[in-house]
């Protein structure tokens, strides 16, 4: 679908007080007003729904998902509430003819990414997926540099992450949902997949790999209500393999945060290596630091082209300006919209991405104990 010489209509579904949407999606939209027009926003209630639009200038408010999706004007329409609600959304909106933005994971699990997906397909819609890093102009700089042989051939690639949550504390009972493997929004649906996405997009897929998974902390005290809670999903991801073209790579991501750095990606070349790091474990955030050591040389600093936009859309930034990453994924699905082409990655990537942490399971249920 082809939208020319016209604002891009939204409607966002889930923009209460403190949501992922009003502390993201929303922020990133009205700095591209050129180009979108938030025209109606949907949470539980009545009331929410109107103090975000009376908050974010928006026409119209309304309490479920139905009457959004059949508002005049909205051609696109944004899910972005927790995992276990994207199915029935997402599939209210492509019901009535809308394009949909969905949040990542697309699905709570692989079969319901298939389906919302052949049916995006069987209704030729166009659809978005939330996996955002690979929208930021940090990550699209590195790829193009590494492509153009800027460190020669990728001999190497390991990262060292932190989930954030998944650790052993939580702030608030909000994010308690994630620690349950059954609302499909663990540390290795969220982070550690943002995070794969990143590389895939900049190194290549992974060509053959094995996994193992394992939970070391089974609680976690609510700090807010000093509450203890049972921790359910694994709070540590290994993973090491090849990639497409035969770089050696490993991966291990594990809960909570460091005291030292929260993300550690080092990039082994034939003529130099590269070394991102960010305060955040959520590479889908942006803050990222890129250094170069070329040869023998030390460290130093490998600063993005003005071209890649990097100053666009505020200061990158954690949770704290979420909107950085949000605005370039948002400009990329109006050039996708545009010019008809599919760079923002869409429900058929979103189910290869399901797949991809399905077989990470399956091996790491595989994997043998060996006694050395």
């Amino acid at each position: 679908m082809l939208i020319e010489n016209k604002k891009i209509g939204v409607g966002i579904i889930g923009a209460s007080e403190g949501s992922w949407a009003a502390r993201a999606h929303l922020p990133a939209l009205l700095k591209l007003k050129d180009q979108y027009e938030v025209v109606a926003i949907s949470t539980k209630s009545l009331e929410t729904a109107k103090t975000a639009a009376e908050k974010f200038g928006v026409a119209h408010a309304f309490a479920n998902e139905f009457d959004l999706v059949q508002a005049p004007g909205v051609d696109l329409v944004v899910v972005a509430v927790k995992v276990p609600q994207h199915y029935h959304l997402v599939k209210t909106a492509l019901g009535a003819g809308k394009m949909v933005y969905c949040e990542w994971p697309l699905g709570n699990g692989t079969p319901e990414a298939e389906e919302l997906a052949a049916l995006a397909r069987e209704k030729i819609i166009k659809t978005f997926n939330g996996l955002q890093a690979r929208s930021l102009p940090e990550l699209k700089f590195l790829k193009d540099f590494i492509a153009g042989g800027g460190i020669g051939q990728v001999l190497s690639s390991n990262i060292i992450g932190s989930g954030g949550n998944w650790g052993f504390t939580l702030p608030n009972e909000r994010d308690a949902y994630m620690l349950d493997p059954k609302n499909g929004a663990t540390m290795m649906h969220v982070p550690f997949a943002h995070t794969m996405d990143g590389v895939a997009f900049c190194l290549g897929e992974w060509q053959a790999f094995s996994a193992l998974l394992a939970r070391q902390n089974h609680e976690l005290l609510i700090t807010s209500t000093n509450q203890l809670i049972p921790q359910l999903s694994n709070d540590h991801i290994m993973v090491n393999g090849t990639l497409e073209g035969g770089a050696v790579a490993a991966v291990h991501y594990r809960g909570g945060s460091s005291k030292s750095i929260n993300f550690y990606w080092e990039i082994k070349g034939s003529k130099g290596e590269i070394v991102v790091s960010s305060p955040t474990g959520h590479l889908q955030f942006g803050k990222l630091q890129l250094q170069i050591a070329a040869d023998n040389q030390e460290l130093k600093e490998l600063p993005v082209p003005d071209i890649y936009g990097q100053t666009a859309g505020g200061t990158p930034g954690t949770q704290a300006n979420s909107s950085y990453s949000m605005y370039h994924a948002y400009k990329a699905v109006a050039n996708d919209l545009a010019h008809g082409t599919t760079i923002v990655p869409d429900f058929e990537h979103a189910v290869r991405r399901h797949k991809f942490l399905d077989a990470i399971e399956k091996s790491a249920a595989q994997r043998g104990k060996e006694l050395v």
